[in-house]
């Protein structure tokens, strides 16, 4: 397994970590359930791992007249496949400071993540539609494993407040609309950074 870093050096960009305050719920099973009908594909298509496929290659297998593929599997694995080519893509984008296109990526992404393996709930949902229809967003989209949590906001650092005030704003109406218990969301703006490294001190 390898990795590579994509610097982001614009200031004006952030991240914004909205956290829903919803407690996972379902994951451990729900997950469990998701990878075994994914191991399945990959066992059917006579693959190690999901990796290996294109999105073109796994759609004409489960367009094959003798395909094996059930639906579930096929919208199972045709999220995995589409995440990994996003991610290459996401990686050149940022690279080109091109954060419209990125944006349109991370929106894709929560619509693959709520549609084909269903593991969104109403909460991250109305999180994420609030920040994608606002000023500033480049896109949005939940992050973790699902059934609750957060999601991460692309967006310029002028629209922060705005996109709060308003995500906090459609976040109580959608409770009222419900008849649930209110919620409220909490923040963190993450401005790009390096990340988490090593750090060694020499003891005198």
């Amino acid at each position: 397994l390898s990795y590579k870093s994509v610097p982001i050096r614009d200031p004006s960009i952030a991240f914004l970590i909205v956290n829903s305050n919803v407690k996972h719920a379902l994951v451990d099973g729900e997950y469990k359930k998701r990878k075994a009908t994914c191991d399945s594909v990959s066992a059917k298509l006579l693959q190690d791992s999901l990796r290996p496929l294109t999105p073109s290659k796994l759609e004409s297998e489960y367009k094959r007249v003798d395909s094996k593929l059930t639906e579930l599997e096929y919208r199972r694995a045709k999220h995995v496949v589409d995440e990994i080519d996003r991610t290459g893509r996401a990686a050149h984008l940022l690279h080109k400071n091109k954060y419209e296109e990125m944006g349109q990526l991370m929106n894709e992404s929560h619509a693959s993540l709520r549609d084909l393996y269903e593991v969104s709930c109403p909460e991250l949902d109305v999180l994420v539609k609030t920040a994608q229809r606002m000023d500033g967003v480049y896109g949005a989209r939940m992050t973790g494993a699902g059934f609750g949590g957060s999601i991460v906001v692309l967006l310029k650092k002028s629209a922060v407040e705005k996109v709060k005030v308003q995500i906090q704003r459609e976040y109580k109406e959608f409770f009222n609309s419900t008849g649930k218990k209110a919620i409220n969301p909490t923040f963190l703006l993450s401005p790009p950074s390096e990340g988490a490294s090593a750090v060694f001190y020499k003891l005198e």
